[in-house]
């Protein structure tokens, strides 16, 4: 029954495990301000459904949409890292 809870909860939270690569990865690390502004600026319904972990499909398009405050590159290159490296760098 744990592992079950566990697996479901992995999947569920897929969406913001890739936002935090794209946020930890893709830009510089004095420059992440921007990725949190843009966020802040959005719809404070919007921001209340991400932080309950209850986002809708049209909530994940908004918050990927728009100029991106990480260069485009980066972030697919962030999003595609295996984690398990990420691990091996440390």
């Amino acid at each position: 029954m744990i592992k079950r809870f566990a697996t479901d909860a992995w999947r569920r939270q897929g969406f913001f495990r890739m936002l935090n690569r794209m946020l930890f990865l893709a830009g510089p690390a004095d420059q992440r301000w921007k990725v949190m502004q843009r966020f802040y600026g959005l719809p404070e319904s919007l921001i209340a459904r991400f932080y309950a972990g209850k986002l809708t499909l049209p909530d994940m398009a908004r918050i990927l949409s728009g100029k991106p405050p990480v260069p485009v590159m980066a972030a697919l290159q962030a999003v595609l890292t295996n984690p398990s490296r990420l691990r091996a760098m440390r």
